[in-house]
């Protein structure tokens, strides 16, 4: 194609892209035209470049590439830097290979014997973001009630944000545990006490929107004594009976649990009697089963669940009574000035007598004191003893409470847990009661009546309330 050919070609394209004034300068002599415009470009780390330099009427003049501020790359097709990364192509265009942070900056392309015509490209380099835990293996020990420190040192461009997550028992949170501080702008965490419930596993996770996120694990180990829970306390037991105690131990690193008889050195070991058992439950739970069958007068007593690491050492004492169990009152009213109590009292040896306990609630009153003798009857009962008052001469919208205790041949029991009732309305907590359970009318209480300070009321079971006793441990036979 003839040059005035190409001219009038170019001259049509630079009018159709609005630029009048460069059109008509472009036809005016053989001057060199630079056709590319700057760009402002955001690279990932390890992409390719291609920037362009595309020059009319270069002839034979000379495109010279430089990185600012001073380093030629290339004088015409020449190599001056010898960067094994930048690459000429088709005798104009700059490529840079495998980007790094070190070829970010301003390239600027220009022709020789006219430094006014020349196009720049700037470059900024993007780095995806790395962490690093510190530790670098990635796990810190720390003792209860020291200070621990766990960082995350996070690079990238732009400098990445941290958040951290806390996983414990297998449950992760984004909320850190109470007494985690973050300090320099979240890269560390810092924990003046150390305690039980910051162990774990601290996630950092760095994030700057370029690429894919980076993250580390930082494990936190609390290292502490045994901590006990025994279950039950105390136990109700006789000649014959089973009993089962558990010790759960919580510490780190796990404990050695042993179960000593009380004033005893020598640790309890398995017999046909004596059975012993342990469980461990990763990181830090062991639980230690005590069963004591067949049991013999002389087991009666106090066994210490004992258990030791190398923090330190604890012990938990429970108890097999011949003493019957606290008993739980239950009751409804049965008048308008008059209230049922009813109980159920678990006990190897029989029932005595009882002692009830009433007064108004929240008040400065001294307790009446009833004692409830058990009628032969009652005596002749096994396990489960029934019993019933009816507490009359209440006054009307009056609150009372009442605690009860029951006497067998090892002694008296731990005192009940506190009822309150009134006579128009059922009692606060009610228990959950057996459908087993029948109300025994034995004797009325009339609170109003001095001559129930020191004893109850002795009345006969009529033939009726022996009747209903009888279904009663019936009843109690088919559970």
């Amino acid at each position: 194609m003839l040059l005035t050919e190409r001219r009038v070609l170019l001259r049509a394209l630079l009018l159709l892209l609005g630029l009048k004034t460069v059109a008509t300068d472009a036809i005016s002599d053989d001057s060199p035209l630079m056709l590319s415009t700057p760009s402002n470009l955001n690279v990932i780390e390890g992409a390719t470049v291609l920037l362009p330099c595309n020059v009319l009427n270069i002839e034979r003049k000379v495109r010279i590439w430089k990185h600012l501020p001073s380093r030629i790359l290339f004088s015409g097709s020449i190599s001056v830097s010898r960067d094994t990364q930048i690459h000429l192509v088709n005798g104009s265009a700059l490529r840079i290979d495998a980007i790094t942070p070190r070829y970010e900056g301003e390239y600027v392309c220009l022709v020789s014997h006219h430094p006014a015509l020349n196009v720049t490209h700037r470059i900024h380099v993007l780095v995806p973001p790395t962490v690093e835990a510190d530790p670098s293996s990635g796990k810190t020990i720390v003792r209860k009630g020291n200070a621990a420190t766990l960082a995350c040192n996070a690079s990238g461009i732009p400098q990445p944000v941290i958040t951290w997550t806390h996983e414990h028992d297998g449950i992760e949170s984004t909320s850190l545990p109470s007494g985690v501080r973050q300090v320099l702008g979240g890269s560390q965490l810092q924990i003046a006490s150390a305690d039980v419930h910051h162990a774990g596993a601290y996630r950092c996770t760095a994030d700057n929107d370029v690429g894919e996120t980076a993250a580390a694990v930082i494990v936190l180990t609390v290292l502490y004594a045994p901590e006990l829970v025994v279950s039950p306390e105390w136990i109700h037991g006789d000649e014959g009976a089973t009993v089962e105690f558990t010790c759960t131990c919580n510490s780190a690193p796990p404990s050695h649990i042993a179960w000593v008889r009380t004033g005893q050195e020598t640790p309890l070991v398995a017999s046909d009697r004596v059975k012993l058992k342990q469980k461990l439950t990763p990181p830090t739970t062991t639980e230690a089963w005590l069963k004591l069958q067949r049991l013999r007068g002389e087991d009666l007593g106090s066994y210490a669940c004992m258990a030791k690491n190398s923090v330190g050492q604890s012990m938990k004492t429970v108890e097999i009574s011949g003493l019957a169990e606290p008993v739980q009152l239950r009751g409804d009213q049965s008048g308008d000035t008059s209230f049922l109590l009813m109980w159920t009292a678990k006990s190897y040896s029989p029932i005595i007598e009882y002692q009830l306990k009433i007064r108004r609630h929240k008040s400065d009153d001294e307790w009446t004191d009833v004692m409830i003798p058990v009628s032969e009857e009652g005596l002749q009962q096994s396990l489960f003893f029934s019993h019933s008052y009816n507490v009359t001469g209440l006054e009307p919208g009056t609150r009372y409470e009442a605690v009860l205790q029951a006497h067998n041949n090892f002694g008296w029991n731990r005192p009940s847990e506190t009822m309150l009732f009134s006579a128009g309305d059922p009692p606060t907590t009610e228990p959950v009661v057996s459908s087993t359970y029948l109300p025994f009318y034995d004797a009325d209480l009339d609170i109003t009546d001095p001559t129930y300070l020191k004893q109850g009321s002795s009345t006969s079971s009529s033939p009726t309330f022996q009747l209903v006793h009888i279904l009663f441990l019936i009843g109690l036979s088919l559970l």
